[in-house]
């Protein structure tokens, strides 16, 4: 099996909501581009309410840009972000899980 770069990010300032939705979009191209409304599903047991704030935080921490309603995540920015093979997807598991929020769902 393949080690798969991911993108993770080291930014205390950033609520766990934030953290979880960005790692996401950062590493699941199927949720970059979208509508809070649209990412709804990817985070069920979160409110709109806590996606938009969580977007919306994202966006004035300069990590997402906006066209209307639709985020997308900042490409210029990922290069002050952490590429990285080390055991990374026990840490993003482990960000979800103290986030308390996020379904996984296998692919």
């Amino acid at each position: 099996m393949s080690e798969r770069q991911i993108i993770t990010i080291s930014d205390d300032k950033l609520s766990c909501e934030a953290t979880a939705i960005l790692l996401r979009m950062l590493n699941f191209p199927d949720t970059d581009y979208h509508t809070a409304e649209e990412l709804c599903p990817f985070f069920e047991n979160d409110s709109l309410k806590t996606i938009r704030n969580a977007l919306n935080e994202l966006y004035n921490a300069g990590y997402l840009r906006r066209s209307g309603k639709t985020y997308m995540v900042n490409k210029v920015r990922i290069t002050q972000m952490i590429l990285s093979h080390d055991n990374i997807i026990a840490n993003f598991v482990a960000i979800c899980l103290f986030a308390g929020r996020m379904n996984f769902v296998r692919h």
